[in-house]
């Protein structure tokens, strides 16, 4: 049932356009892998971190009032899979082999601070005031890397919160064992620590992201173009490595902050 529905579900990002068909494939090998070495609920967390970036993107879309705020996306990659999938992963796996629920938590933790930043790039693009950089707090390009705005912050709380709620729900209606394990403070530190996953990423956007400068209009690109040039960061920290780092570091705060 759950390779299934994971199956479908990768077929849909792929004719949709929101899935490369090599990126489709591994999400069905990562959505399995968080199913084998965690439970149903862990790969629903994952599902529901790419159903709700895909339903924000579509509702955008669909509404006429913001189409001006949208920019043309290309299709997810692997890359940009496992960039938000591979850290939870790890987690499970080291949990897995040691037998602690810490490395679920971690892993889930991971989780929502991937969806934390995905919701706060998804909605906070909308937002009324100019994003500031988040060291210099001086006005920067709607969308840009290492920005943040008040609706993109709250977006980011709310996307941990998500996450981690509906995956305690879920423990909680089926009375798993993993249940026991839940307590005030796991909980408030999950979310927490899925927060700060999406204002790392945004350290981590505006510090160690390459960026370049095109030589004419002077905007500030994240892909190399010709005749641009490098204005920030290391050559090959792009936006994947960016959310594959902050999704590890907040899965290891959050190993360390329960243990």
């Amino acid at each position: 049932m759950i390779t299934a529905i994971t199956i479908l579900g990768a077929l849909v990002a792929y004719f949709t356009k929101r899935l490369t068909l090599s990126a489709s494939i591994m999400a069905v090998i990562v959505s399995c892998s968080y199913y084998y070495f965690g439970d149903a609920f862990s790969w629903l967390t994952l599902l529901l971190l790419f159903f709700s970036s895909s339903m924000i993107q579509l509702l955008k879309e669909l509404h006429p009032d913001i189409q001006h705020h949208l920019a043309k996306r290309d299709q997810r990659t692997v890359k940009q899979v496992l960039a938000n999938a591979l850290p939870g992963i790890i987690f499970l796996i080291i949990g897995h082999l040691s037998k602690t629920p810490i490395g679920y938590f971690a892993a889930i933790a991971s989780i929502a601070g991937a969806t934390a930043d995905t919701w706060a790039s998804e909605i906070g693009i909308l937002s009324r005031t100019q994003p500031i950089h988040l060291l210099t707090f001086q006005p920067i390009e709607n969308g840009e890397s290492g920005g943040i705005s008040p609706l993109g912050t709250f977006a980011s709380l709310a996307g941990s919160a998500f996450i981690i709620i509906i995956n305690l729900i879920c423990h909680a209606l089926w009375h798993t064992p993993l249940l026991s394990h839940y307590s005030l403070k796991i909980i408030l530190v999950l979310i927490l620590c899925g927060f700060t996953g999406s204002l790392m990423d945004s350290l981590f956007g505006c510090t160690i992201q390459v960026k370049y400068q095109l030589p004419q209009s002077k905007r500030i690109v994240e892909t190399f173009e010709n005749s641009s040039t490098k204005v920030q960061g290391i050559p090959f920290i792009d936006n994947s490595a960016v959310n594959f780092l902050a999704a590890f570091l907040i899965g290891l705060l959050a190993w360390f902050a329960i243990s």
